[in-house]
């Protein structure tokens, strides 16, 4: 396959040569599972089959076993395991991580004070032999050892407990499901290689937020969202994404709504059809079976965006037209040559529109969300 100068310059200006030349030999597409991502099934008992592989499809719950070790050909610096949590304040928006990479471990929280628009950042990072986070084998608990944090959410997913500390900031509480399943999928990702999403909602019971000693109580009652994943990743990431959770509104009826999907933008290699589009509206979960991020750069070299538009086809049963409007934006990007390069943007603002679930039309008004347009490679 030959790689066009074009081509190259899809990914970052900072991507090392030997990326692009990674790019240039991966096969550009591998779409040959979507069809196994529209209905949901039972899950299998252990993720990865006998012959070492990971499955295709959309899962009522996660499978019993999931024996990433099992994949042969994914390779152990290709697995990579990670938790987020975060809940939204009418004042603050806080968020918290665990992260394996394998080639290192992060633990991080982020406050940003919607007032001011000014990030507090706490983490902690760990390379190679001084990775500190830990997995239990069920995946359910993630700890570091060098600052005593975790999440840790119930074998029945209803659950979920978080004690945070790093550099004079913690974040403690613990909140319970907010619907009735998360989200989860098992995506192949190429012919060895596939990641397990595991996305779910969540209302807060009770938290705590310390910074220097000063600690500010976070009203039971918030609305949350957590993202728990791992599998064996591409060596070029590329995706947008969106997590939003609130309420939507029909006439004098308001239920709990939230919207979580991630899409493969050019650079990925292999471009995946992966429709992770999840969708809860109510006592209604439903995915959709496409979904568009419409938006341009006003600057494309500190990628400052204009609107986005997120949009699905309204003829189907369920479809949201929503525009998201940026209002704080974090960027982080990272390299070490020959290990890692990542370029990771999040935007932080409000969702306004219509949802639609089983032909009933919600409205959707100044929803605290968060969208990504990032690029990974490692």
């Amino acid at each position: 396959m030959v790689c066009s100068s074009k081509e190259a310059r899809m990914l970052s200006p900072n991507v090392s040569p030997r990326a692009l030349l990674r790019r240039c030999v991966a096969p550009r597409r591998f779409d040959a599972d979507a069809g196994a991502y529209d209905d949901m099934v039972a899950p299998p008992s252990a993720l990865i089959g006998a012959d070492g592989r990971y499955p295709s499809g959309w899962y009522s719950e996660p499978p019993a076993n999931i024996n990433v070790e099992g994949s042969a050909k994914g390779g152990w610096r290709r697995l990579h395991r990670w938790f987020f949590v975060h809940f939204d304040s009418e004042d603050l928006f806080v968020s918290a991580n665990l992260i394996d990479l394998r080639l290192g471990g992060n633990a991080g929280i982020v406050v940003l004070d919607k007032r001011t628009g000014e990030f507090t950042v706490n983490a902690k990072t760990g390379l190679l032999l001084n990775n500190g986070v830990q997995i239990s084998e069920d995946f359910r608990r993630f700890h570091d050892r060098h600052t005593g944090s975790s999440i840790t959410i119930s074998a029945d997913d209803r659950h979920l407990t978080f004690s945070l500390s790093i550099d004079g900031v913690t974040l403690e509480g613990r909140a319970s499901a907010l619907f009735d399943r998360p989200f989860v999928q098992s995506t192949r990702l190429g012919d060895t290689l596939g990641t397990l999403q595991m996305w779910g909602n969540l209302r807060l019971d009770e938290g705590r937020l310390t910074r220097d000693g000063v600690v500010t109580e976070l009203p039971a009652g918030l609305y949350g969202a957590y993202d728990r994943s791992l599998g064996h990743r591409r060596l070029l990431e590329n995706w947008n994404w969106i997590a939003a959770c609130g309420a939507a509104t029909a006439g004098e009826t308001t239920v709990p709504f939230a919207l979580h999907a991630a899409l493969d933008r050019a650079g990925a290699r292999p471009h995946v059809d992966g429709r992770k589009f999840a969708l809860w509206v109510g006592d209604r979960f439903a995915k959709l079976s496409q979904l568009r991020f419409d938006y341009s750069y006003t600057d494309k070299r500190a990628l400052e965006t204009t609107a986005w538009r997120i949009t699905s086809d309204r003829g189907a049963d369920c479809w949201v037209d929503l525009v998201f409007t940026p209002r704080f934006h974090r960027r982080d990007a990272h390299r070490i040559p020959m290990l890692f390069n990542v370029d990771h943007s999040q935007y932080f603002g409000e969702v306004c529109g219509e949802v639609c679930a089983d032909g009933a039309r919600y409205r959707v008004s100044d929803v605290f969300a968060t969208t990504e347009d990032s690029m990974m490679v490692v």
